[in-house]
């Protein structure tokens, strides 16, 4: 039986177009690494895209989770929720950026 779960995943912008070289990289780094970054300058389209990638195929992965990363707090938040969710409860119970580290370490080691 296959797990998915999905947390937090924004709404699919109905009006995406035109990025399709992008999102194609982003498949093939994802394939070869098993993780991918978007960079650039603000308002160029990463978060739209990021999110088009996430809905076209949330479905290729056993786990399809969100973290918002607009603050380092925000991102360590990001991190101990999806550390609660895969149950690894000494990222969640731990405090501060213990919680950061912790919950990015134990994530990244389990898979």
């Amino acid at each position: 039986m296959r797990i998915i779960e999905v947390l937090q995943l924004p709404e699919r912008n109905p009006f995406f177009t035109g990025r399709e070289p992008v999102l194609a990289q982003l498949q093939e780094a994802l394939a070869a690494r098993g993780r991918a970054a978007l960079s650039g300058l603000g308002g160029v389209g990463k978060t739209q895209a990021a999110v088009e990638y996430a809905h076209r195929h949330w479905n290729d992965y056993v786990y399809t989770f969100w973290a918002t990363a607009h603050s380092r707090e925000a991102l360590g938040s990001s991190y101990a929720t999806v550390a609660g969710l895969l149950s690894l409860h000494q990222a969640v119970d731990l405090k501060g950026a213990d919680v950061r580290i912790s919950a990015q370490q134990r994530i990244l080691k389990n898979f």
